[in-house]
């Protein structure tokens, strides 16, 4: 099995997010390029910006989450 499909709370995926990009400026070495978490989100937000360029979810995008754009 290569991919897991699961449903995250938007408002849970935004604070995330936030939350690793703001370790991540603050310089926190778990948070870093190349650390696992780090990974995960990036490929969230490929995924996310992926379905954003092929439709919209009822006529709306998804937008940004917080300070940091997807």
């Amino acid at each position: 099995m290569k991919t897991v499909t699961i449903t995250v709370n938007k408002k849970t995926l935004s604070e995330v997010y936030n939350q690793v990009g703001m370790l991540n400026d603050m310089g926190f070495p778990n948070f870093q390029k190349g650390e696992p978490i780090n990974n995960l989100m990036r490929e969230i937000k490929k995924v996310l910006k992926n379905r954003r360029n092929k439709k919209t979810l009822g006529g709306k995008t998804f937008g940004s989450f917080g300070h940091y754009q997807l």
